[in-house]
């Protein structure tokens, strides 16, 4: 008991040390809700409790090799779940891993342009994720991927509402956060789940504190916060 303690009280003082020197953003839950954990410790996110039916629309771009979040929405809700992941990795391993019909994969690419993106593959050959800028952790190699804007996209699947939209799009997110607020279509989103990727040197603390301010001007504040302090559930300010 003591060392998990140790160590969670560790990991904060080195998180605070991170804030006051400009790599990490404090942030913190604007809203007391009930959540509910999903998926495992890797890839699960958490939702709002019990906020979801069989019919509800929920969009989960960035993959990976981990659906255990996606898996568990289905299992609890029976809901649909579009999974999005445009790496070839991922394509690969979603075609041999999952096969439940109510997970309906995209080899898509969520973007702030419609058209197509290219992507830095990882440098580490047991690693999926590819990134939209060059790094230390990603090779030479590149991909060119098939990608939408929120609107196209939304378009596109015939999608009127979102009721859970999930992001981990490896740096992404910043130009779509972009797009939805201003083209209006995250007055269509109920809960929005945001992997932010400041800690990469290519994005920096600088453009997460401006997307939170985004967001928050939209009406969208934290309501759960991962212990990473990267991984954010964002619901409309009540």
């Amino acid at each position: 008991m003591m060392s998990t303690l140790l160590r969670r009280w560790v990991r904060g003082v080195r998180f605070i040390g991170k804030v006051v020197t400009g790599r990490e953003v404090w942030m913190r839950s604007r809203v007391s809700a009930v959540t509910e954990f999903h998926g495992s410790e890797y890839g699960g996110w958490a939702i709002l409790a019990d906020s979801l039916d069989a019919s509800s629309t929920v969009l989960s771009f960035g993959i990976g090799d981990d659906c255990t979040f996606d898996l568990a929405l289905i299992a609890k809700y029976g809901c649909t779940v579009h999974g999005f992941d445009p790496t070839p990795k991922s394509i690969a391993w979603v075609e041999s891993n999952i096969h439940d019909p109510r997970f309906v994969f995209h080899p898509w690419a969520l973007a702030g342009h419609s058209g197509t993106l290219e992507l830095y593959l990882p440098v580490h050959p047991d690693h999926v994720s590819a990134s939209l800028r060059p790094g230390t952790h990603v090779s030479a190699g590149r991909v060119q991927v098939p990608c939408f804007d929120p609107r196209m996209l939304m378009q596109r699947l015939g999608v009127a509402e979102i009721d859970v939209l999930k992001m981990d799009i490896e740096g992404a997110e910043y130009e779509v956060i972009d797009r939805l607020v201003t083209d209006g279509e995250l007055r269509k989103v109920r809960q929005l789940l945001i992997e932010f990727h400041h800690w990469l040197p290519a994005f920096g603390a600088a453009a997460t504190r401006r997307a939170l301010h985004q967001l928050r001007q939209a009406g969208f504040v934290p309501c759960w916060i991962s212990p990473s302090g990267h991984e954010v559930l964002f619901v409309p300010r009540p």
